[in-house]
């Protein structure tokens, strides 16, 4: 997303290094929503 659509939608975005990282953003409210960029993998039991 380019800076002028950030300006008009009032948001910032950040970063996080994994997903433990990026869920604790939700749950500190740092963010209010949180988004992937990769498909997680389930493990095989």
């Amino acid at each position: 997303m380019n800076e002028e659509k950030e300006k008009k939608m009032n948001m910032s975005i950040i970063s996080a290094k994994d997903c433990g990282e990026g869920r604790a953003t939700l749950e500190t409210g740092r963010a209010v929503a949180y988004m992937m960029d990769d498909v997680p993998r389930a493990r095989a039991r």
